[in-house]
């Protein structure tokens, strides 16, 4: 079991997926949702660092585990899933729109920067 919350767990996962396929990945897909919700002056720094560890940094680290397996052959695709409030926030749901508006952000920035690196994984 994943737990994106748990950096030892995302580790473990990602270092099964690189024996089981060998080191050659394809595909990956991030799908993670948390929520904290209520207004933004009632929720603690706890909660908006759980908030993102769950809905940004998990994605992130295990992108950044497994992209080696991806990158020397040249292939692969990565799918992000966010949420419509990645790209419009609302009363009440601050927290969770501010991790899935860091997600959309890193994923465009990771996009542009992968499109211009070579298949070794260096930039050109």
């Amino acid at each position: 079991m994943l737990d994106l919350d748990d950096p030892q767990s995302v580790e473990r996962a990602a270092a099964e997926v690189i024996a089981l396929t060998d080191n050659r990945l394809y595909g990956l897909f991030n799908n993670a949702g948390y929520g904290v919700y209520g207004p933004l002056n009632t929720i603690s720094r706890q909660q908006m660092e759980q908030q993102f560890s769950a809905n940004f940094f998990g994605a992130h680290q295990l992108t950044m585990l497994l992209l080696p397996a991806m990158t020397p052959h040249g292939e692969g695709r990565i799918v992000m899933t966010s949420s419509v409030m990645g790209l419009i926030a609302s009363p009440g749901r601050g927290a969770y729109a501010a991790s899935k508006y860091a997600l959309e952000a890193w994923s465009d920035a990771l996009r542009m920067e992968l499109r211009h690196q070579r298949y070794s994984g260096q930039p050109d």
